[in-house]
């Protein structure tokens, strides 16, 4: 065998070197990128947007209105001058409707909620230590005898709402709830097409939560 100088040999290394550092800096490259991407995606969503949203609503139809201000993720209720109820401090509320969304004649106030955790106090016997990281939840409220009093709370939601209303599409008489959903890299890739980052849903209170009625995929 044909014995190869050193300087050349050392070239060869060298350049190895060199390719070796650069695939590295393109994969630390893009990974910093990715990370960067969805750390301002999630920035976005998960409400960083300083915009006040002030509303006027006679939730309990007593005859008196209530004030709900929606600013910095959190939301106050306050009636004739008073607070009458505060979101929770590690609630980061990107939305809320005020409707009647559970179909009993009684208006509703729904958040659009992320939250650590996938439960609250209440868990399912089965799940012993809950889930902290970052999720969104649906939570479903009353005006009770001048009181907020919580009427359904969702655990951790698969597909996080982007927006949310309440209206009757069938115009049977029953509300359902339209939500845009962001949809997950893995629904992309198992609808196997090139759909938009978010999904509508139709959803419809039925006796204790909400019932998927219609969505993209069912035509």
């Amino acid at each position: 065998m044909r014995n190869i100088p050193n300087e050349v040999t050392g070239l060869k290394r060298g350049s190895l070197r060199l390719v070796s550092r650069r695939i590295g800096a393109v994969v630390i490259a893009g990974l910093f990128i990715f990370g960067g991407y969805q750390l301002v995606s999630s920035q976005l969503f998960y409400g960083y947007d300083k915009t006040e949203v002030v509303r006027e609503y006679d939730l309990d139809r007593d005859g008196q209105t209530e004030h709900y201000v929606l600013k910095a993720q959190q939301l106050t209720v306050t009636k004739e001058g008073q607070e009458i109820w505060q979101s929770s401090a590690d609630w980061q509320v990107t939305g809320f409707v005020l409707a009647d969304a559970t179909n009993d004649g009684r208006d509703d106030l729904l958040l659009v909620v992320w939250k650590p955790g996938s439960f609250g106090r209440d868990k399912p016997f089965w799940i012993s230590v809950d889930d902290q990281r970052l999720s969104n939840h649906l939570f479903v409220l009353d005006l009770i005898q001048g009181k907020l009093r919580p009427v359904w709370f969702s655990s951790a939601l698969d597909r996080p709402i982007q927006a949310l209303e309440v209206n009757d599409i069938e115009s049977d008489g029953k509300n359902e709830l339209v939500v845009q959903e962001e949809r997950s890299w893995w629904d992309r890739i198992r609808e196997r097409r090139v759909p938009s980052e978010e999904s509508i849903t139709y959803w419809q209170w039925k006796s204790w939560g909400f019932y998927q009625v219609k969505g993209d995929n069912e035509g």
